[in-house]
């Protein structure tokens, strides 16, 4: 069951990210600032066990309750600094769209899923491996980055619909990499996950739809 981080005394930040194993688009995280408690569904999980339809639902329903934050990084930094450091730096944007700063009265903490330390600036960090299936507030930072990725993936499919993005969110589908044999690349896809895969599928392209 999931318990809330929720501490009267403290300012609790928690955050996941979305998107880090795809072929294509980029890295999302989402950060929920945990300021008072509220209700949630008994059925709220982890953003991978739910339907699309219940991570729409417990978006709208909590979108006016807690206060949200969205970091993105692209397939190009994503490429240029390694996954770690694009995920530091998603979670400091996603700080900054939340205007996150140390409280004078309060201790500030930001809980994470995963088990790699993103802590940046002066803001006290913890990693929770497989937070998301153990606190409200990560698995409710999970389903927001998850909606708002996978619509922004329904948006790149108007571009790039020859490689069913709208199904499978940038994922290594069997049609996706049945797409990536035969166009190749766009500009969304991360050589850093492809390179391998164009090691092994000498047929796939590098030019640039």
């Amino acid at each position: 069951m999931l318990k809330s981080l929720y501490i009267k005394t403290s300012l609790i930040y928690a955050g996941d990210e979305v998107g880090r194993g795809c072929f294509a688009g980029p890295l999302v995280v989402g950060l929920v600032a945990c300021s008072k408690k509220f209700r949630v569904p008994k059925w709220l999980n982890d953003s991978k066990i739910l339907t699309t339809k219940n991570r729409v639902k417990i978006v709208s329903m909590l979108k006016n309750k807690c206060k949200f934050g969205i970091g993105i990084v692209s397939p190009f930094e994503i490429d240029e600094l390694g996954m770690t450091q694009a995920t530091k730096i998603a979670l400091s944007r996603a700080s900054k769209a939340l205007n996150l700063t140390c409280s004078v009265s309060l201790p500030t903490k930001i809980i994470f899923d995963g088990t790699v330390d993103y802590s940046f600036s002066n803001i006290e960090f913890e990693a929770v491996k497989k937070g998301d299936t153990k606190f409200i507030e990560i698995a409710i930072a999970a389903n927001f980055a998850k909606v708002f990725r996978d619509e922004l993936m329904s948006l790149y499919n108007n571009i790039y619909g020859k490689y069913n993005l709208a199904k499978n969110v940038g994922y290594g589908t069997k049609v996706h990499i049945e797409s990536l044999r035969q166009f190749g690349p766009t500009r969304i896809h991360r050589k850093l996950f492809l390179r391998k895969f164009n090691e092994q599928e000498k047929t796939v392209g590098t030019r640039k739809l």
